[in-house]
């Protein structure tokens, strides 16, 4: 999304902010979201546990992968649909790690 280095940084200050947040980030979507319903006769509401791993691989021997380091998170978002599949936005999700 970034066009360059310095927007790529500025992207990395931002997240980098302690007053920035995954909650305080979908607080904008959650609102357009309910802005966006009450003008739907008809909304589902689906939710879904995405499990997301960011890890290294590594090739051994033959081509075989194993992993050598791995972070697994959780990602459930609650996520609105009209009943011909329009998606109408966010209002809300968890973000966590299992320990």
């Amino acid at each position: 999304m970034c066009e360059g280095w310095s927007e790529t940084v500025a992207a990395y200050r931002f997240l980098d902010n302690d007053k920035v947040t995954f909650e305080r980030i979908l607080e904008g979507h959650k609102e357009a979201t309910v802005g966006r319903i009450r003008h739907e006769p008809v909304v589902l509401l689906l939710q879904d546990t995405t499990f997301l791993e960011y890890g290294q691989e590594e090739e051994v021997g033959m081509g075989t992968l194993r992993k050598t380091e791995s972070e697994n998170y959780l990602l459930h978002p609650t996520v609105a649909f009209t009943p011909e599949r329009v998606n109408v936005g966010v209002l809300g999700a968890k973000f966590w790690q299992r320990c």
